[in-house]
């Protein structure tokens, strides 16, 4: 997992050739050609923006919602990741977001909360980190993304 972080902004082609990643063929799973998707292992999607092939998304699923049949991760995240569990222990150990919704914001989405911090430069020095919240503030994804998405 630390290699796909420190690796996002990479192309397809490199991240196969140092082999971060199987050749695993890239799929338009939402089917809106707005990206293209690798799952490398359950409850992983690694994002793709189409005209470049540049990685640009890690989406990790840490529990289901209530209303679908997604995978979930079981493999170990790394240090600090790997111990956090809530919105009060994420922000005890990132402090305040630098963007942040709450449920009211969210209506709709099944979601309680969503979280955003820049990843500290040792991760990625262009790079966030999103944890989004169910119920009872309980992570059920990680995101870390490019902060210039699609450039």
């Amino acid at each position: 997992m630390e290699r796909l972080i420190k690796n996002l902004g990479c192309s397809y082609d490199a991240l196969i050739a140092n082999k971060v990643i199987d050749n695993l063929p890239l799929q338009d799973l939402y089917e809106d050609g707005e990206t293209l998707e690798v799952e490398p292992v359950p409850g992983v999607e690694l994002i793709f923006w189409p005209e470049t092939l540049r990685f640009e998304v890690i989406y990790i699923t840490l529990k289901d919602s209530d209303n679908s049949n997604l995978p979930i991760y079981l493999g170990e995240l790394p240090e600090p990741f790997k111990k956090i569990r809530d919105q009060k222990q994420v922000r005890l150990i990132f402090g305040r977001p630098i963007y942040s919704k709450d449920q009211r914001q969210l209506h709709g989405t099944g979601l309680s909360g969503w979280d955003t911090y820049q990843l500290e430069p040792n991760w990625h020095p262009a790079a966030f980190v999103e944890f989004q919240y169910r119920n009872n503030m309980q992570i059920c994804k990680i995101l870390f993304s490019l902060v210039d998405k699609n450039v």
